[in-house]
């Protein structure tokens, strides 16, 4: 989850707001979590859905639910593709025919790969149902316009956000057909002893009322010119751009979503949260717990996004022409603003730059004139943690310099996926006069503490302007 927080510095002048990078530290309930890159030269990427949901129903001791559901622990889980599945081949056409006929969208879906599971586990006073559908597609066909000279390239961005509302039932060797779009199915038919007992309940209604793949709120919760963005000249780039550009450092643009902030407005989530009586007459209770959908999507160049009769598209330049402002199809867009973060124009109208440089610039030496410089440490990072213990440190810098404030991520390791970042933006121009630096961060601060599910070695940076620092831990 990446975060733009305000710098407690004196030399940088910081106004907070929300930027979200990655969102790989789990949501509890329903949401989609999508991650995409599209490159200038068009060719096939891979981008990620992840949609999650859980459901939690609470029985008292006795009861019906207790006796079937306690002490259960189950999982119902397969993977395929388009290219072994038949069924999953008519999953990529249904998606190829909701992005043509609702989104309006030109690209085509060549392949796609599904991860399906569902985990149930049963407690003494209450069991959860959790539900979770990984999707990557193989997209071509976004190119709208190539880009001439300093006339920018147009990429077609209304595909991100399509709906699936119809059943969708895939043949698997271990349980043969499962409908796994709404949640109610898999219940119906792998588990029928829970079905029996809470059919024709306010429970079956809440379990059968909202299908699982649907990321429309990603636009709709978010218009996409309400994302934050963020230049970023060295990205690196990781397994969800497609083939061959995994581990490329190149100039992109992120966009990102799933935060409430000024600019950005409220995101309203729907939280079930009721009761129900089983057919033992006895009353139980039923509630979700919904988190807003959020995604990136990493642009090569400097990109902006247009809504273009009531789709979204993005325009992007490799790079700015010279020293001379550049058309786009959102009109006269500065040079300068290529190291901003443009979705804080409105509060900001000041630059961000952040350059994630691996060099270490030491302290000068009593009596040498003063170059800029920063000296960073991470305090408080064990190195194991358990999956899912929260994870927080502390991080000390201190130095001469100005517009120094961090940018701090978690990634994964070796494939560099980034599954957690803050960032910092300082309201201070670049040109501005340098003064002492000396900065105590307590990380996340005060969000929720981070925390992650999947076993591995992952690396923590902490990046200034002039230097940076990377400590590594182990999920075990």
């Amino acid at each position: 989850m990446d975060k733009t927080k305000n710098c407690p510095a004196k030399a940088a002048a910081c106004i907070a707001s929300i930027f979200l990078i990655s969102v790989a530290v789990l949501p509890a309930s329903a949401s989609v979590n999508f991650d995409g890159y599209m490159p200038i030269a068009g060719g096939p990427v891979t981008p990620s859905y992840d949609f999650e949901k859980s459901f939690y129903i609470d029985y008292p001791a006795g009861s019906k639910l207790q006796d079937i559901l306690e002490g259960k622990n189950a999982t119902i889980s397969f993977v395929g593709n388009a290219d072994n599945n038949p069924d999953i081949k008519t999953l990529m056409h249904q998606i190829n025919s909701d992005m043509t006929a609702n989104e309006h969208s030109s690209v085509i879906l060549t392949n796609l790969a599904v991860n399906y599971q569902l985990t149930v586990t049963g407690y003494h006073d209450h069991a959860s149902f959790d539900y979770r559908i990984v999707l990557v597609p193989t997209v071509t066909g976004y190119v709208l316009n190539k880009a001439s000279g300093n006339v920018p390239e147009t990429l077609d961005a209304s595909w991100v956000a399509f709906n699936l509302n119809n059943p969708v039932t895939i043949n698997t060797k271990q349980y043969g057909p499962l409908e796994i779009n709404y949640p109610i199915d898999a219940i119906q038919s792998q588990m029928p002893d829970v079905y029996d007992a809470i059919k024709d309940t306010a429970a079956e209604h809440v379990f059968k009322s909202e299908n699982l793949i649907d990321a429309s709120e990603l636009y709709s919760a978010q218009p996409l010119d309400k994302w934050d963005s963020l230049f970023d000249p060295a990205y690196t780039l990781t397994g969800t751009a497609g083939y061959g550009y995994q581990g490329q450092k190149i100039a992109v643009t992120t966009f990102s979503s799933g935060l409430s902030n000024a600019f950005s407005g409220t995101l309203n989530v729907n939280n079930v949260d009721e009761d129900f009586t089983g057919h033992d007459g006895i009353k139980y209770h039923i509630a979700t717990k919904e988190q807003a959908d959020a995604g990136t999507i990493n642009i090569e160049g400097h990109a902006n996004p247009n809504e273009v009769q009531g789709e979204w598209t993005f325009t992007t330049l490799a790079q700015a022409a010279g020293t001379t402002s550049t058309a786009t199809a959102g009109g006269q867009l500065n040079t300068m603003t290529i190291y901003a973060v443009a979705g804080f124009a409105a509060t900001l109208g000041a630059t961000l730059f952040w350059y994630a440089s691996k060099k270490k610039i030491p302290v000068p030496n009593a009596g040498a004139e003063k170059d800029q410089y920063t000296v960073i440490t991470i305090d408080g990072l064990k190195k194991k943690y358990d999956i899912n213990e929260p994870i927080e440190f502390a991080v000390s810098i201190k130095g001469y310099g100005n517009g120094v404030c961090p940018f701090i991520s978690i990634t994964k390791e070796p494939e560099g996926e980034k599954v957690w970042s803050q960032g910092y933006v300082t309201q201070e121009p670049k040109d501005s006069p340098p003064s002492d630096v000396d900065m105590n961060l307590k990380v996340p601060g005060n969000e929720n503490p981070i925390s992650i599910r999947e076993q591995g070695l992952y690396t923590v940076q902490v990046s200034t302007t002039s230097n940076s620092l990377e400590e590594s831990f182990e999920i075990v």
